[in-house]
């Protein structure tokens, strides 16, 4: 008689919780975070208005009922009005410039508490793992310094997490994915901007969870990121403007 009981309540549960899967799916786009921010409006409205609670994801993925907001970089980075950018905007896709040693001295400039020796290591792993998946290393090195803030790490990702660009960090408090190593946390994040910029097959084993969310080929610029990588609307500029201090080291 019990479980017959039980199987009555939990029962109508389950189908309640299909039906609000299959929904989601449909009105949604089936996933949260900060690749699938509001790519169609009317999900946006129709999911806030159904369903006003919010599952927070840690470090797994789940179907949320309504977009989050992907917080903003650690770094700040102050913009002047009159400030221009001489230089032509790099493609996401391609070979970087840089040299991993200057590549590690600008990251030694803007945090002088970082020994010389990881700086260098970090520069020549974001070279290495570009040049695998034909990425701009220029652009996902000064990615790497807006995520971290230059490696110092102010937000809620730690720096035994490996983690160097915000990856499944989805609203405040949530502190992201982990990686084992800081040769897979950079992998991961070359693996994710690839995902972003470009159509073309991974090269090896994908490690980065988030990859499967990630409307390939949507950006084409530095400033498609805005909106879409990070919710910040001055997200690409920044990234541009630590470009241009980056290719400045080239007549320091």
């Amino acid at each position: 008689m019990q479980k017959q009981a039980l199987k009555i309540k939990v029962f109508p549960y389950f189908i309640r919780v299909v039906f609000i899967a299959v929904l989601l799916f449909f009105i949604g786009e089936g996933t949260f975070s900060e690749e699938n921010k509001s790519v169609n409006k009317l999900s946006d409205f129709t999911a806030n208005d159904l369903f006003p609670f919010l599952i927070k994801p840690l470090n797994i993925d789940f179907f949320l009922p309504i977009p989050l907001k992907y917080p903003h970089p650690v770094i700040k980075i102050e913009f002047k009005h009159k400030e221009k950018i001489n230089f032509n905007e790099p493609s996401i896709v391609g070979a970087g410039k840089m040299s991993f040693r200057k590549l590690s001295f600008f990251l030694e400039k803007y945090n002088p508490k970082l020994s010389k020796r990881k700086a260098r290591r970090i520069a020549k792993i974001y070279i290495e793992e570009s040049k695998k998946e034909n990425i701009n290393w220029d652009v996902a090195f000064t990615q790497m310094c807006l995520e971290t803030g230059y490696l110092t790490f102010g937000g809620d990702v730690k720096p035994g997490q490996n983690n160097f660009s915000g990856l499944g960090v989805v609203s405040k408090g949530i502190s992201g994915n982990t990686f084992s190593s800081i040769r897979l946390g950079i992998r991961a994040h070359i693996q994710h901007l690839k995902a972003y910029a470009s159509f073309d097959k991974i090269h090896g084993k994908i490690i980065d969870a988030r990859f499967r969310f990630v409307k390939r080929g949507c950006v084409k610029k530095l400033n498609d990121l805005s909106g879409t990588w990070a919710m910040d609307k001055n997200y690409g500029k920044k990234i541009k403007s630590l470009l241009h201090r980056l290719y400045a080291l080239k007549s320091s």
